[in-house]
């Protein structure tokens, strides 16, 4: 079951100023958010990485939630399970 995004639509790009913040962009150049973290930059640059990949990594789990039925595999209910509980996080519900 998919809902409507209520989110700014993929693909998102990161961009690292030398030295600063990652800027996500959207695909019309819109800034989405600005990545500051603090401590270790390899941690910031991860971070960044995995914000930008979120609608790619919503739209495979929105798919497996669509085409997975439930009661086939043990071990697939759980990653379904899974799957389920990060499409409530990702919808905020």
């Amino acid at each position: 079951m998919t809902t409507e995004a209520k989110h700014t639509q993929g693909p998102w790009i990161a961009i690292k100023a030398p030295h600063g913040p990652i800027d996500i962009f959207d695909a019309n150049d819109r800034d989405v958010v600005t990545v500051y973290g603090g401590g270790v930059p390899e941690d910031r640059e991860a971070n960044a990485r995995l914000i930008a990949a979120a609608p790619d990594l919503l739209e495979v789990v929105e798919a497996f939630e669509a085409f997975y039925p439930s009661g086939i595999n043990p071990d697939l209910d759980k990653a379904s399970n899974k799957a389920r509980a990060a499409l409530v996080k990702a919808r905020g519900q």
